[in-house]
């Protein structure tokens, strides 16, 4: 299988230490709308439409694509992609990589 980083940084899974650079940059583009006010404090609603995700290639057989969370969520059912694990931070709370990887 090969692992194909869609993300503008170099993606370090703490879990096997593997480190894989970016290759491009897969993203989304995004539409908010203002839908309520709290104590004239707006409230907005972000929505990702699938049909504007840019740098994200046909699917391609034994290859896996680690894209965005954003652009994860927007995808729908493409199964050969996934995003970050959780974040895992230094003493001083910098993220200096993930656990694992995730999907939807």
């Amino acid at each position: 299988m090969q692992l194909v980083n869609l993300t503008p940084h170099e993606i370090s899974e703490v879990t096997t230490n593997l480190v894989i650079p970016s290759s491009g940059t897969a993203r989304v583009s995004q539409n908010t709308t203002k839908v309520n006010e709290l104590d004239g404090i707006p409230v907005y609603r972000t929505n990702f439409d699938p049909s504007t995700i840019e740098g994200l290639p046909a699917p391609r057989k034994g290859v896996v694509y680690i894209v965005s969370a954003l652009v994860l969520n927007a995808i729908g059912d493409r199964t050969d992609c996934v995003a970050p694990g959780n974040a895992v931070r230094d003493i001083d709370g910098k993220v200096v990589g993930c656990r694992g990887f995730r999907t939807t």
